[in-house]
């Protein structure tokens, strides 16, 4: 059986890690970044923490993977 997901970041600062090294992060060109996602491609989630403290959350990946997301209050709310 075979899934597909798709993840939506939005104003949020991320970093893309393989191996304990980081491969590009929300600054980086966009060659780059797609280069970082081609090796999670494949991969399968295997934890996700959520720390609300800090407003951020982390996927690790089952080959090496990890996906670390934190809020850049960028989002204002809209008030009535």
């Amino acid at each position: 059986m075979h899934g597909e997901w798709h993840l939506l970041i939005y104003c949020c600062d991320c970093k893309i890690f393989q191996n304990g090294y980081e491969n590009a992060h929300c600054e980086s060109s966009d060659k780059t970044i797609d280069k970082a996602l081609s090796h999670l491609d494949g991969q399968k989630i295997v934890s996700l923490e959520i720390d609300s403290a800090n407003k951020s959350c982390s996927f690790t990946f089952d080959l090496g993977g990890l996906l670390e997301i934190t809020s850049n209050d960028c989002y204002q709310p809209m008030t009535d």
